[in-house]
């Protein structure tokens, strides 16, 4: 992925993201691209101190735009993890599921998304 397709009016498709276990560096930036993330107990990290990593990567242009300059710089240059309780609170999680709901939840929400049907639950 090249560019960050959130709020990309010429995506032809959301993107759902299910992510599970540890994401990090490249893993954590195609995540956060996503349209919609769901992040069951994932811990997402993006050290770009740590690692070295060019701040034109993607995380530095995604991640302030999903949860906020100060947020997004903490844990960018930090190399904390945001916990899934955080990523909730924070906005960058459609919320928190369990680890066996995570994909089968995606999935519906993608098929919801692609008929053009509401969700049934508020």
């Amino acid at each position: 992925m090249t560019r960050p397709r959130q709020g990309d009016a010429a995506a032809p498709a959301a993107i759902v993201a299910a992510v599970e276990g540890i994401c990090a560096g490249a893993g954590a930036i195609i995540a956060m691209a996503s349209d919609i993330r769901l992040l069951p107990q994932a811990q997402v990290r993006v050290p770009v101190q740590q690692w070295a990593c060019r701040r034109d990567m993607g995380a530095c242009a995604i991640l302030p735009r999903i949860i906020g300059q100060s947020r997004a710089s903490e844990l960018l240059y930090t190399g904390r993890f945001m916990t899934p309780t955080k990523a909730s609170a924070w906005g960058s999680s459609a919320g928190i599921v369990t680890p066996e709901h995570v994909l089968p939840q995606a999935q519906q929400l993608a098929r919801q998304i692609a008929e053009g049907r509401p969700s049934p639950t508020p």
